[in-house]
């Protein structure tokens, strides 16, 4: 492995794990030695929306962009960080572009399927929380992502199956057991107090 890539994983890895100052002094290693580079880059804007400063988030997403324009994940966190400083247009641009790119992870995948519920688009979160799902099947927040979404787009059936899956995923996720309880009708055999 070649030394820029494993800065990048040595980056990549520190982000997992919220090691925020080795993420950042990984990704500055790389832009100092190497130059521009759009994963440096992209990196350094997830540890910047991370911590709460979108605009400086869109920056560096731009200029990852500048570098590497056909990734869906760079237009998917731009999308994210556009709509948290109410740029709401730009941001829905940015979410369709992710999709259009086809976007090959259930994140990316999820985190387009967010910006588009969080814009009230559900049909179009729905499709991309659904392949989320189909991708990884086993991450609670997924399930619940799109159950939330069929919820709203009026597919109730389908947004308890999904409830039901993230809460067997994750019994404490307590928000899943919220919005299935308020869409099941409480009766005598059927009461979730003890639950709530």
């Amino acid at each position: 492995m070649s030394q820029l890539a494993s800065l990048l994983s040595t980056a990549n890895q520190a982000l997992s794990d919220k090691d925020y100052k080795r993420a950042h002094k990984s990704c500055i290693q790389v832009l100092q030695t190497y130059g521009p580079n759009a994963e440096a880059y992209f990196l350094l804007g997830v540890l910047t929306a991370e911590h709460d400063n979108h605009a400086k988030a869109v920056e560096l997403f731009d200029r990852a962009l500048v570098l590497h324009d056909a990734e869906a994940r760079l237009h998917a966190h731009r999308a994210r960080a556009l709509l948290a400083i109410n740029q709401r247009d730009a941001s829905r641009l940015a979410a369709v572009r992710a999709a259009q790119l086809g976007p090959k992870d259930a994140l990316t995948r999820d985190t387009i399927g967010v910006v588009f519920t969080r814009l009230g688009d559900h049909d179009a979160a729905v499709a991309l929380f659904e392949d989320a799902v189909t991708s990884n099947p086993d991450h609670a927040e997924y399930q619940y992502n799109l159950a939330s979404s069929r919820q709203f787009a009026g597919n109730f059936d389908g947004a308890k199956q999904a409830y039901r899956r993230a809460i067997a995923l994750d019994p404490g996720l307590y928000k899943a057991w919220s919005a299935l309880i308020s869409l099941e009708k409480q009766t005598v055999e059927n009461e979730q107090i003890d639950t709530l």
